[in-house]
């Protein structure tokens, strides 16, 4: 009897009897079929897998080459890693929201509003009322945009009022103004400061209060310059009313970790204050 060069299955002759012939086709039958016998079964959207490294041997296994499309729920949805080798559905977020990396979540990953986006929610982190020589708001620097009003503000004498970051002194503030006063409009712009000044036409002595200074900072993770906005209303020791409007730069590449609202001289004899963040 010849056998098949792969598997050595038994083959008849072309000499052999038809009596042999027949036997050996029932015996190379019965090979194929115990050869192959790892094929039967197995159950729907599993996949034929080598068992061992023997011929022919086989195992039926769940497809685990890919991702059933059963684990999306709803357009949008993302496939992102839970484990190491497992696979998770993460659900589409709310329109306009970016993904962010976020360790606590399940996935790691997370639908967010854009950091620094026109929408972006703040709330609040610091309350208080003013005293002593400064008032100081820190740890910050998780913030792009920061909000700081106060209100009622009193001195114990006559003083401008300065807004500084990251108690930096240094030449690095630059500043434009628009003054009005009564019927009188001005506008000043100088080189750069110490400090933010937002007081630069006049200073407001101890009788001058009720006075109120809205701040805002943007661009506050910033690698290049942090931008401010000042409104300030208050009247001098001559109760003339003042209204200032501010634009300046922070002209540093640094995050803002913290910002100091203090008197050029004296200290504060009140002011409540609320900050908001995002």
């Amino acid at each position: 009897m010849a056998n098949t060069t792969n598997f050595n299955w038994e083959t008849p002759d072309d000499t052999d009897l038809v009596k042999d012939g027949a036997a050996a086709i029932r015996t190379l039958g019965s090979s194929i079929d115990t050869s192959f016998v790892d094929l039967k079964g197995g159950t729907t959207g599993q996949v034929l897998s080598k068992a061992s490294n023997t011929d022919l041997d086989f195992t039926w296994t769940a497809d685990a080459s890919g991702i059933p499309a059963t684990i999306f729920d709803a357009k949008g949805d993302i496939i992102a890693a839970s484990a190491a080798d497992t696979a998770a559905r993460l659900a589409v977020g709310a329109n306009g929201t970016v993904l962010t990396a976020d360790s606590a979540e399940t996935t790691g990953l997370k639908w967010a509003a854009p950091a620094g986006s026109p929408g972006l929610a703040l709330s609040s982190i610091a309350t208080g009322t003013a005293s002593g020589s400064s008032l100081s708001i820190t740890g910050l620097s998780s913030y792009d945009q920061i909000d700081f009003m106060i209100k009622d503000v009193g001195l114990s004498t006559t003083a401008n009022l300065l807004f500084r970051i990251n108690s930096n002194t240094g030449n690095n503030y630059r500043s434009a103004t628009l003054i009005q006063s009564g019927s009188t409009t001005d506008f000043t712009s100088g080189a750069t400061e110490t400090s933010f000044n937002t007081t630069p036409n006049d200073t407001k002595g101890t009788s001058a209060g009720n006075q109120v200074l809205y701040a805002r900072l943007t661009n506050c993770k910033a690698t290049g310059f942090t931008t401010c906005q000042f409104i300030h209303y208050y009247r001098n020791n001559s109760s003339v009313g003042f209204s200032n409007w501010q634009m300046g730069i922070y002209q540093v590449a640094e995050a803002v970790s913290s910002f100091q609202f203090l008197p050029s001289a004296g200290t504060f004899s009140g002011g409540s204050y609320n900050v908001l963040a995002g």
